[in-house]
């Protein structure tokens, strides 16, 4: 037997729970196998409480042969190896527990050297064929009665679609945002200097997303298409900044370690230099050029985490980590006064005040997103419809706290865009920003209330 070729491991539960039963296991050998509670995660942990879903650790080669090791993505839950909290990342041997704090299932970590596993990607170990059946029989019934649901909720909500007169007038407002060049500079006092530049449109890899414009004057996106470094799962997921191909993102983690550990008077940061355009399905109209500096962003949301591996130290600055994204996601809004930027100063979009979302914003209320989806040669606008699925909860000063959650088939490309609501009649509102479209497989996605931009400038509701 060729042990180099049949060395793997295995992942096997060691508790009964919703998800699986004691003894189910993942074998595996070169992928990087995700442990947590998303769809993405291959080994899925159960979440019996209201709380986001979250993503605890992955387990990755160490690419030599030497074996494997758990790297640490959750910082608000403590994650174990054999009983000991992991800093950043631990290298697993034969025998090793995984867990983490608050969750009774643990995961036995043992390696093999077999013919076992045929070496195609990660593997389950199928469940009972009785399981399955049961599994269904209890499904039925649950089908039909959301089968139920959802046609008397459409027959409901006929009323409160936007119309044809308002979708166009809103589309007038909406332009493509186009992040096609990055600096590395360095500021001491007031004075700027560019080390480095980085030309997405050389890599033929242009950021797309979207922006959009308001009746009181203010040019709003998500501020991940500003800053297209922020949330890069690659800066993540190592512990050698060597691995990470995109320029920009080691900038941004080489510039994040410069300012965290060095007390000088000198601090780098990147500007990125951003097109937007008016489009129609098949032509693009340049508008202007605005730069990351130019917008307004509250980063008193922005989380600094800690990574490294066992001989080096970084920093990475990140506005929604995955495991706290109902807390950090609120961060991802910037805006910027329109008056001498576009031609046209004023928009068609309203904004919605506080009271309009607290008196509208429900679960099951129709919601439409207007976008440039970042899929295929040419980027074009589309209309989305969706429906609220959470409604952020509110503070004491009665603005909203909290994420608008929806599903529906919006990819990247519209984040940044408007998310409308019709409030009236004649009445229609801007309700939020789209924020989260990381993935196309992701069923949850994620908007900023509207309402944000008034918290950031201090405004009253």
């Amino acid at each position: 037997m060729d042990t180099a070729n049949s060395t793997y491991y295995s992942l096997r539960y060691e508790h009964a729970d919703a998800l699986h039963r004691r003894g189910d296991c993942l074998m595996n050998r070169d992928e990087a196998l995700r442990i947590g509670q998303t769809d993405d995660c291959k080994a899925r942990l159960d979440n019996p409480t209201d709380c986001e879903d979250r993503e605890f650790g992955v387990v990755v080669s160490n690419g030599d042969g030497s074996g494997w090791r758990l790297i640490r993505l959750c910082f608000n839950a403590e994650v174990r190896v054999n009983g000991d909290p992991v800093g950043y990342v631990r290298q697993l041997s034969d025998g090793d527990r995984i867990s983490v704090e608050g969750i009774a299932q643990e995961l036995l970590f043992n390696v093999h050297n077999d013919d076992v596993y045929s070496g195609r990607g990660i593997q389950t170990k199928p469940a009972a064929l009785s399981r399955r059946w049961l599994a269904l029989l209890v499904a039925l019934p649950v089908l039909l009665f959301l089968l139920l649901l959802l046609y008397f909720n459409g027959r409901f909500n006929d009323g409160k679609q936007l119309t044809d007169d308002m979708k166009a007038e809103a589309r007038s407002s909406v332009f493509m945002l186009r992040a096609d060049s990055v600096w590395l500079v360095s500021i001491t006092g007031t004075d700027t200097t560019r080390l480095a530049s980085f030309s997405f449109l050389e890599t033929g890899s242009g950021i797309v997303g979207t922006a959009f414009l308001t009746t009181d004057s203010l040019l709003v996106t998500a501020r991940h298409c500003i800053e297209p470094w922020l949330n890069d799962t690659s800066a993540l997921m190592t512990t050698d900044t060597a691995t990470i191909r995109l320029l920009p993102v080691k900038w941004a983690l080489a510039a994040e370690t410069h300012n965290q550990t060095t007390d000088g008077d000198t601090r780098l940061d990147l500007v990125s230099w951003c097109s937007l355009y008016q489009t129609t399905d098949s032509t693009e109209q340049h508008v202007a050029t605005v730069r990351s500096t130019d917008f307004n962003m509250d980063k008193s949301r922005d989380e600094i985490i800690e990574l490294g591996d066992f001989s080096h130290e970084y920093y990475w600055r990140s506005i929604a980590p995955r495991y706290r994204r109902t807390e950090m996601m609120l961060g991802d809004v910037a805006w910027m006064p329109a008056a001498g930027v576009v031609t046209q100063p004023c928009g068609t979009l309203q904004r919605a005040t506080a009271a309009e979302l607290k008196k509208h914003l429900r679960e099951g209320q129709p919601l439409h997103f207007m976008g440039h989806p970042a899929i295929g040669a040419v980027p074009h606008f589309e209309q989305r419809d969706d429906q609220v699925q959470m409604r952020p909860h509110f503070d004491t000063l009665g603005l909203p706290d909290g994420d608008i959650h929806h599903n529906g088939e919006l990819v990247p490309g519209f984040s940044g865009g408007p998310v409308l609501m019709r409030t009236g009649r004649n009445e229609w509102r801007v309700v939020g920003i789209v924020s989260v479209v990381d993935r196309l497989e992701q069923t949850r996605k994620y908007s900023v209330p509207i309402t944000e931009i008034d918290r950031m400038k201090g405004a009253k509701p």
